[in-house]
């Protein structure tokens, strides 16, 4: 009897093997599934890239167009040329030199370079490229004024200094070929007085044209 109460003994030592064989089977199969969630972290990364450059690519995109060739085209009349692009959102002159125009769109713009850069408009021959700028603020204020007509050939510069004679001192006159005029004074509130005063003014049985002159 003595013998067979020690037969216990070899099922506790076998059972303690096959459980440690079940933990190393069990644990090496909870290391891999980690490692799969451990690597989802980096996929953010291109999306966080992306919306670091987006910034970027909206600052450089311009929605307006250089144009060289319009001659002494006016505000008014080169909306009216550029309006089949697009909504025209603001017009800069640069006299006898170029004009920028600003559109609502990118798609306005391409559409204003396919449709000009090249072609002939009023007789002339226009270039149209992109422009990259914004448009800045205007000024709503200036010691400035352009009047017209004034008739140069007959005209002295001191007969174009009476016709303002008691709105302010006068500071600068610049005369053109294309009669008209800029008046510059010594402030904007005497610039305001000669516009009150002078504009729908006759001289020279013509009426003339007196308003202020903002830098575009």
């Amino acid at each position: 009897m003595p013998p067979k109460a020690a037969a216990p003994k070899p099922a506790a030592k076998a059972a303690a093997p096959a459980a440690k064989t079940a933990a190393k089977t069990a644990a090496p199969a909870a290391k891999p599934a980690a490692k799969p969630a451990g690597k989802a972290a980096p996929a953010a990364k291109p999306a966080a890239k992306a919306a670091a450059a987006a910034p970027a690519v909206k600052a450089a995109a311009g929605n307006g167009v250089y144009v060289r060739g319009l001659g002494d085209a006016g505000v008014d009349a080169v909306k009216a040329i550029f309006a089949p692009a697009g909504n025209v959102a603001d017009v800069r002159l640069r006299r006898n030199k170029f004009a920028i125009v600003f559109f609502e769109t990118t798609a306005s713009v391409k559409k204003a370079i396919d449709s000009f850069n090249g072609k002939e408009v009023k007789g002339r021959e226009v270039t149209v490229v992109s422009a990259k700028s914004a448009p800045k603020a205007r000024r709503t204020t200036s010691a400035t004024v352009f009047v017209s007509p004034l008739f140069r050939q007959n005209t002295t510069r001191a007969q174009i200094r009476g016709i303002f004679e008691g709105a302010g001192k006068i500071i600068k006159l610049r005369t053109y070929r294309s009669n008209y005029a800029f008046v510059t004074f010594d402030s904007a509130a005497s610039a305001a007085k000669a516009i009150q005063a002078k504009n729908g003014a006759t001289f020279r049985n013509k009426k003339l044209l007196v308003k202020a002159s903002i830098r575009k």
